[in-house]
């Protein structure tokens, strides 16, 4: 996890920099994103794991956590309305709607349930927004990347930036999963805290193993869509040259 969230925040300092020069919206949101990913993420990951932190310093850690993420998926919400419609109502509506209810869901989970490692209704509300919001970028980015393999095939698009969306669908799609696991890992921690029967290590084992998996897919992936070796990209053009 540690390494994930340098990789994450590597990214999002590039991208915020090329953004400050450029003036750039887009990528000031999507940087956004990757920074407090890369900083939130670990430490909501080592204060929820029981046993990972003392029980007194769990709440404050979480809730900066949590403060953390909920600013990166504001900008993921920003990023895909500017990106992929910033003119149109619904994704304008969708855009705001989503920044809004991040930092409401987060501000909810602090005053009804006091950033408990636990959990409860108010956690998964926040999960569920955010998870929106991916499987909306998700959405976008998988429909555009067809099309530019289409275009791709006939030779109206640049392969590199095709291959660029369908790395954007790849990462979204698998952030998408994990962010189900997560949820999934989160309503296990509330049935615990109800005295329900669950083996803690095995879920500790399993929570760590999917975290390392779907974080190395995701940045890996980020990374090869803003920031390709020229290699890379040669090796995308050859098909290209050679007809």
């Amino acid at each position: 996890m540690p390494f994930v969230g340098l990789m994450l925040v590597a990214l999002g300092v590039r991208l915020l920099g090329r953004a400050r020069r450029l003036a750039n919206l887009p990528e000031l949101a999507v940087g956004m994103w990757f920074v407090g990913m890369g900083l939130g993420l670990p430490i909501i990951h080592r204060a929820t794991v029981p046993g990972g932190v003392p029980p007194d310093m769990a709440p404050a850690l979480i809730a900066g956590g949590q403060g953390l993420v909920a600013v990166a998926f504001g900008g993921l919400y920003v990023f895909v309305w500017q990106t992929f419609g910033a003119a149109t109502p619904w994704r304008r509506g969708l855009g705001l709607a989503g920044v809004g209810s991040c930092a409401a869901t987060w501000l909810g989970a602090g005053l009804v349930e006091g950033f408990a490692p636990q959990g409860g209704p108010a956690t998964l509300a926040m999960a569920s927004i955010r998870i929106a919001g991916v499987a909306w970028a998700f959405a976008e980015t998988t429909r555009y990347a067809a099309l530019m393999r289409r275009r791709t095939r006939i030779g109206l698009a640049d392969p590199v930036v095709a291959n660029r969306f369908a790395l954007w669908s790849l990462w979204t799609g698998t952030l998408l999963l994990g962010m189900v696991f997560t949820l999934t890992v989160r309503w296990m921690q509330i049935e615990l805290h109800t005295g329900a029967a669950i083996d803690v290590d095995r879920l500790v084992a399993a929570t760590r193993v999917a975290f390392a998996g779907f974080g190395l897919v995701v940045s890996t992936a980020m990374w090869l869509a803003f920031f390709p070796p020229a290699r890379y990209e040669a090796w995308l053009r050859a098909p290209t040259a050679a007809h």
